[in-house]
C-alpha cells in the first residue's frame, strides 16, 4: 500500500516545477549484492520501474525493484531519486544523482526493512525528443540489514533502460 501511495504522489506532483515533463521508464539491472556472511557476493538480474518528472537540468522520480538471486534472496526497494542533468552534448546528457528510500531484504519467509541510500552516475541518450535510453551505475548502502546469518551491506548495479516523457500529462 505504501508503494501505491508513493506512486500516486509522484504522478500528481511530477509537474511541480515549470518546464518539466512527466516521464515513465523501465531499467534492466545487473546487480552485485555484497553480504557479510563469509564475504559472499551474489549477482542477480532484475527490472526497475520508475515514474516522475524531467526538465533540462534535473530529473526526480520514484523507482521500484525486486530482483532475486540464485539463493532465493530478494532485495526489494522503493527509492526517491534526484539526478542533476549536466550540459547536453549532441544527443547525450550526462548526470550525477542521489537516491534514498526503503529497502526490504527477503529470505526464507522472513523480511527485514532498512534505509537504502546512495549515489549514481550515468548518461541519457536521446533517441527522439520524448524518448531516451538511460545507461548508468548505482551504488547503495543498506545500513547492514540482517536476516539470520545473512547481512546485506551494499548493492551495486549497472543498468540500461528506456524512458518516455509526456508533456502536460496531468493537465
Amino acid at each position: 500500500m505504501k508503494r501505491i501511495i508513493l506512486a500516486i504522489l509522484v504522478l500528481f506532483t511530477s509537474n511541480l516545477y515549470a518546464n518539466e515533463s512527466s516521464f515513465f521508464g523501465i531499467d534492466i539491472n545487473r546487480n552485485l549484492n555484497m553480504y557479510d556472511s563469509n564475504s559472499e557476493k551474489q549477482y542477480d538480474t532484475g527490472a526497475t520501474v520508475k515514474a516522475g518528472s524531467i526538465s533540462n537540468d534535473r530529473r526526480h522520480y520514484i523507482s521500484y525493484s525486486r530482483p532475486q538471486d540464485k539463493n532465493n534472496i530478494k532485495y526489494e526497494n522503493v527509492l526517491y531519486n534526484y539526478d542533476l542533468l549536466l550540459e547536453k552534448q549532441k544527443e547525450i546528457i550526462p548526470y550525477i544523482g542521489v537516491h534514498a528510500g526503503l529497502g526490504i531484504l527477503h529470505f526464507n519467509n522472513q523480511k527485514q526493512e532498512t534505509f537504502d541510500f546512495g549515489l549514481k552516475v550515468g548518461f541519457i541518450y536521446e533517441i527522439f525528443e520524448d524518448s531516451n535510453i538511460d545507461f548508468g551505475f548505482k551504488i547503495s548502502n543498506t545500513n547492514d540489514v540482517y536476516i539470520g546469518n545473512i547481512k546485506l551491506k551494499q548493492t551495486q548495479n549497472f543498468y540500461i533502460g528506456y524512458g518516455i516523457s509526456f508533456e502536460d500529462l496531468l493537465y
